[in-house]
């Protein structure tokens, strides 16, 4: 499952809580995703922010050193701090969920003894700050204990790797029911084409009983209908060769009879080659068997 930091967690949340332990424990805290994305951010020092990162040549050794740090964490769990190029420290942590690498979790500017003002004062002179307003922005940089630090950013990794691990546990959650959706869908959807199948074959199934019991009645009167009709017409080429030459009217009265005899000759074939079973409307509440549709001929 690919995720980010900013997938799992309310970032605005985590804003409030980093100024809330900013604001009690004097420690600015920041969060950046593995691209050095600034996710959140407090207390970025007025030294930083004013100074070093508006110089050209300051700023490149802020990205160095952050550049640096970076590189300590890669492939670690534990803590990496760094003086950077400009005299001040960060400390940095990454915070891992579900065993991967998503964020890192920085603490700084500050300083872990008092700061060498001779130094700064130089810095000062060599990129041109103004040395009033760069010395009292270094003044404002908090000094900070080594173990203060270290019981800080336990609880801030501890913190937003428990967040982390909520936000992912939800994700999982909610990729598992959307999986367990579509598998239910899948189901339905077969258990509806089995139901239609299982319905077509029902009506199959009744077609052919009603196909059978037609079969088996066209054939009985096929048979009972043959008989009779084959010996009217032996009986109607007899009576049309014993005719003379004054017999017209009964001639043409034979000869309508011959054409009957046809005509039900043939509906006897069609009822004996029935091969499925078709019906048509009769009337409103009745149907019968389509002849010309069920029979082969």
């Amino acid at each position: 499952m690919e995720y980010s930091f900013g997938d799992l967690v309310d970032l605005d949340k985590i804003q409030g809580l980093a100024e809330s332990f900013y604001r009690l424990t004097g420690i600015p805290p920041s969060i950046t995703d593995v691209e050095g994305n600034v996710l959140v951010k407090v207390g970025w020092q007025r030294i930083c922010t004013e100074f070093h990162r508006k110089h050209p040549q300051t700023l490149e050794r802020c990205v160095q050193s952050d550049t640096e740090l970076a590189k300590q964490l890669n492939g670690k769990t534990g803590y990496a701090s760094y003086k950077c190029l400009n005299g001040l420290v960060d400390m940095a942590a990454p915070i891992i969920i579900g065993e991967r690498h998503v964020a890192n979790l920085f603490a700084g500017q500050f300083f872990l003894d008092p700061p060498d003002r001779e130094f700064f004062r130089k810095q000062a002179a060599t990129f041109g700050f103004d040395e009033t307003e760069y010395l009292q922005a270094v003044d404002r940089v908090p000094v900070l204990s080594r173990e203060r630090l270290e019981l800080g950013m336990n609880f801030l990794t501890a913190l937003a790797s428990l967040l982390g691990e909520m936000g992912l546990n939800q994700k999982e959650l909610s990729e598992l029911n959307l999986h367990l959706e579509a598998k239910v869908r899948e189901r339905t959807l077969r258990l509806e084409h089995e139901m239609e199948e299982r319905k077509k074959a029902e009506a199959e199934k009744i077609r052919a009983g009603k196909l059978q019991g037609v079969l088996e009645m066209a054939g009985a009167a096929a048979h009972e209908f043959s008989q009779p009709l084959q010996t009217l017409s032996f009986d109607v080429d007899f009576l049309q060769g014993q005719l003379g030459d004054n017999d017209k009217e009964v001639g043409e009265a034979l000869q309508s009879m011959r054409d009957n005899v046809t005509a039900l000759s043939r509906l006897i074939n069609k009822v004996q080659n029935i091969t499925t079973y078709e019906v048509a409307e009769y009337s409103d509440d009745l149907q019968i068997i389509d002849l010309d549709k069920a029979s082969q001929n």
